[in-house]
């Protein structure tokens, strides 16, 4: 599943639940869903092979391109995110479960 699509000559942005919207419509909550399901799910896309020219409104373009390169970036560094979320709680888990056995 791509988070990002360009159908015909607009830029549209697919939620979670498969229901599609144009990018120029996208909330932040959308987006913090979209990256929820970019760190969780190694199989979501973002339209990378997409020819952004298609798109004919300047706004949709700029947006389009935006979250495409947001979401890029997230991509590229997901292990890297994921291995620190995980050492975080590693840590917290040891601090706080490791103090209240020796109670």
């Amino acid at each position: 599943m791509d988070l990002l699509v360009i159908d015909g000559n607009e830029a549209k942005f697919c939620g979670k639940t498969g229901q599609t919207k144009l990018v120029s419509q996208v909330t932040p909550e959308d987006i913090s869903l979209a990256l929820e399901c970019l760190l969780e799910n190694d199989q979501v896309g973002i339209a990378a092979d997409e020819d952004e020219n298609k798109i004919t409104n300047p706004a949709q373009k700029i947006i389009f391109q935006q979250l495409r390169t947001s979401f890029k970036e997230i991509l590229d560094s997901r292990e890297t995110i994921l291995g620190e979320i995980d050492a975080t709680f590693h840590d917290a888990e040891e601090k706080y479960l490791g103090s209240k056995s020796q109670e």
